[in-house]
Order: structure tokens, then C-alpha cells, then sequence
């Protein structure tokens, strides 16, 4: 039999495009070219750019899971670094162990509830493709194993104030409303950055 590809590629190869298709294709890529600057406009009466949207502060419940993560993946440190200035929270041997074992216990219940919820997530994919739509019963299921996600975050957070106790734990608030998880780990002393100096003009060098 003859593969349609093998006799169809020769001649796609040798085939050149005629006046009229480029002045259709220079039609098509105009017409993208004014919907990309539409969407462009649409974002800036919106007030909202790329910039603002990494500016903003992620939730409370975010700031603690990845509190914990961090925590969890350190082998060191007894001591709370806000990432802007501010005192830092040395803990006592007790706080740091306890504190050491919830965000351990955090981070195992999140891996199973993880595994749950991929699962949910195939079994829907698959109901996809063999009838066109997820059951209800389904997609209710995913939902509420999502839901749980921020309440197993608050729980253990919530946990640390019997080891803490309010004024303590009101400390480490404190801390963490002040720390940036993008620049590193609690644990560790924030490395200051260097100050931008002004490089001197012809007019100031001596």
C-alpha cells in the first residue's frame, strides 16, 4: 500500500506560496497582531498589571503552609527571621522541636490529601473522555478533598499556639506577616541587600 505522506511530502517540499496566500497569511497575522493589542489595552484600564499582581500578598493560609514547608525541609535554626526589618524570635529547645513536629505532621497529611485529590483529578479526566462530563458525585468529591487543603494548614497552625501560648504565639504572627516566602527560609538570618550607589558623572569625579 502507499503511504499517502510519502507522496504528499515531495511535492509540500518543492511548493512556493503565491501572491494571493501571502497577502491572505499578512491579513491573518495583522488580525492577531490587533487582538493582542486589544487584550494589551484591556489590561491597562483594568489597572492591573504583571507588576501589581506579584505585589500583592498571598493569603494568611499561603504564608503558613509555606511556613511549614520550609520548617519542615530545615535541619537547623532556632531562631524567626522577619524578611523586612524587624526583631527576630529566638525559640526555646521545647518551642523548636514541637514546632519541628507539627509542621512535619502538616506536610505528611497534605502528601496524602495530594494523592487523594490527583486521583480525583484522573478519574474525572478518564469520565471526560468516555462520556463528555464528570458525574456530580465525582466533581463534588474533588471539591470538598480541595476544600481541606487551607483547613489542614489553619489546624495545625492553630496547634502551635497550645505550645506557644497567646503571647508567643502572637509573636510568631508577627514574624511571618513580616516574612517574605520568596526570599528564603525563617530559619535563616536574611542576607541584607546591597545598597545601589550612584556611579559619578564626568562632572563629580575629581
Amino acid at each position: 500500500m502507499t503511504n499517502i505522506n510519502e507522496v504528499c511530502k515531495p511535492a509540500l517540499l518543492r511548493r512556493t506560496l503565491t501572491y494571493q496566500e501571502l497577502i491572505r497569511w499578512n491579513g491573518v497575522l495583522s488580525q492577531r497582531a490587533t487582538i493582542g493589542l486589544w487584550l494589551m489595552a484591556c489590561c491597562q484600564a483594568l489597572g492591573q498589571n504583571a507588576s501589581d499582581l506579584v505585589r500583592q500578598r498571598p493569603p494568611d493560609v499561603t504564608i503558613y503552609q509555606s511556613f511549614f514547608w520550609r520548617v519542615s525541609v530545615s535541619t537547623a535554626g532556632d531562631t524567626l527571621y522577619p524578611s523586612s526589618p524587624g526583631e527576630p524570635l529566638v525559640l526555646t529547645e521545647y518551642e523548636n522541636q514541637a514546632l519541628r513536629i507539627v509542621a512535619a505532621a502538616c506536610q505528611s497529611k497534605l502528601q496524602s490529601l495530594w494523592t487523594s485529590i490527583k486521583s480525583a483529578r484522573m478519574e474525572i479526566l478518564f469520565q471526560t473522555i468516555e462520556s463528555g462530563q464528570p458525574s456530580e458525585q465525582h466533581t463534588r468529591q474533588l471539591a470538598e478533598l480541595q476544600a481541606q487543603e487551607p483547613q489542614i494548614v489553619q489546624e495545625h497552625f492553630q496547634a502551635l499556639k497550645s505550645v506557644f501560648g497567646d503571647t508567643r504565639f502572637q509573636r510568631v504572627q508577627e514574624v511571618l506577616r513580616q516574612w517574605n516566602p520568596e526570599l528564603g527560609s525563617p530559619l535563616a538570618k536574611p542576607i541584607p541587600r546591597p545598597q545601589a550607589t550612584a556611579q559619578k558623572g564626568p562632572h563629580n569625579r575629581q
